[in-house]
């Protein structure tokens, strides 16, 4: 896999994207950047991380397919990736918080971010972004985050993290190794447990159940039935 580094973008994932449709990479490449300045997660949420601390990269991968079951399984497989990097560096307690940040302990360590380009109705390349907490160990107290320095007490470098996630991203994705429900139901974070839910403009409480193929999320209410919703319609409120 081609690996670019830059100082400082706005966005990796932008700048990925449009060196690819410029003919200046190829899939599969990785671009990370030192200073990330725009980062962002999902509904447009910013991505607090201070320059030259965290690791932000971006791939550009080839189509998985356009059905919700294709996205929600090479999503499941980018997370395993993210987790195995975090694991072998010594963090523990590790989880998913569905749809996609990743979690230490009830602190959020990472994130992952995919988008497809669309033509003509159909995906032509995957842009992945992936957001990890490494050597920061000051954050704004709304974002309840972590790192790994923080977890470990250790200093690690961003370059070595940047090659060994992208090695895992090949390994796991473009091989085409299967990471099950059942697997992700392991690691799903606050499995069986009762959580407060956004619901639009209204708030719920219901228990976590699990996530199907197509990554939608099921809800059991404190009346008993079984509800299920994707991740544009709920998002679970953090404690």
């Amino acid at each position: 896999m081609n690996i670019i580094k830059v100082d400082a973008t706005n966005s990796t994932s932008t700048l990925i994207a449009t060196l690819f449709r410029s003919g200046a990479t190829e899939i599969p490449s990785a671009l990370y950047a030192v200073d990330q300045t725009g980062g962002r997660g999902r509904q447009e949420r910013p991505w607090n991380s201070e320059p030259g601390k965290n690791l932000t990269i971006s791939y550009v991968l080839p189509d998985f397919g356009v059905s919700a079951e294709s996205v929600f399984r090479a999503m499941r497989q980018i997370t395993w990736s993210v987790l195995q990097v975090l694991e072998t560096s010594g963090v523990s307690d590790l989880s998913v918080k569905w749809p996609n940040d990743i979690m230490a302990g009830d602190r959020k360590i990472a994130g992952v971010l995919m988008e497809r380009s669309l033509r003509q109705g159909k995906s032509s390349f995957v842009i992945l972004g992936v957001g990890i907490n490494v050597n920061q160990v000051d954050f704004e107290a709304e974002f309840k985050a972590t790192s790994m320095r923080e977890i470990t007490g250790k200093v690690f470098q961003i370059d070595v993290l940047a090659y060994l996630l992208s090695d895992a991203v090949e390994d796991t994705l473009l091989k085409n190794e299967t990471v099950t429900i059942d697997q992700f139901h392991q690691k799903l974070y606050g499995i069986n447990q009762r959580h407060r839910w956004q619901l639009g403009d209204d708030f719920i409480e219901a228990t976590l159940v699990g996530v199907s193929e197509d990554g939608s999320v099921y809800l059991r209410s404190s009346k008993g039935g079984t509800l299920r919703f994707t991740s544009e319609e709920i998002r679970m409120i953090r404690i």
